[in-house]
């Protein structure tokens, strides 16, 4: 997972590929200090190899166009400060509407709006939910926290802000 490495190294918002030769590519971006991001686990155990079966084997054009176009409106948002379009952006249709089925609250938090709420995203291959917010990350980590509660599920939340390397 060079995704996850290359993160781990160079912080902030890193975009990554693997070439054919199986060398990786790894570009650092700008990561806006204001967007700070609350993750809420749930207490329930979920490996990764049963988040993967749930996946499709092959995905509709229309679900691979959807999420490139995400992709490039996730970067310029970041690049421009124009956060009012993040939770389009993390409108996912690959792999976020299969895992709804193994992932307590997923799909509840995804369609979560709330003014202080930018956004709201599978971290990884789950369970861990992520909420994109400037202000008020208290509220918002107790309004996740109260979903997982509604739903009879412990979770704990953390409230992080984005390691940008120098």
């Amino acid at each position: 997972h060079p995704e996850n490495v290359a993160a781990a190294l160079l912080g902030g918002l890193v975009a990554c590929c693997q070439r054919q030769d199986g060398s990786v590519i790894a570009l650092k971006a700008a990561w806006p200090r204001a967007l700070r991001i609350v993750v809420a686990t749930p207490e329930v155990q979920l490996e990764t190899r049963r988040s993967r079966q749930v996946l499709p084997a092959s995905v509709p054009l229309a679900s691979a166009v959807s999420n490139v176009q995400r992709v490039a409106v996730l970067l310029e948002a970041l690049r421009t400060r124009n956060y009012g379009v993040l939770a389009e952006a993390f409108r996912d249709r690959l792999h976020q509407p299969g895992r709804c089925a193994i992932v307590p609250c997923l799909e509840q938090l995804l369609a979560l709006r709330h003014p202080d709420v930018l956004g709201v995203f599978l971290s990884g291959s789950g369970p861990s939910l992520a909420a994109v917010a400037t202000r008020n990350l208290p509220a918002v980590a107790a309004l996740m926290t109260g979903t997982f509660r509604d739903a009879g599920v412990n979770c704990e939340t953390r409230i992080l802000s984005v390691h940008v390397a120098g």
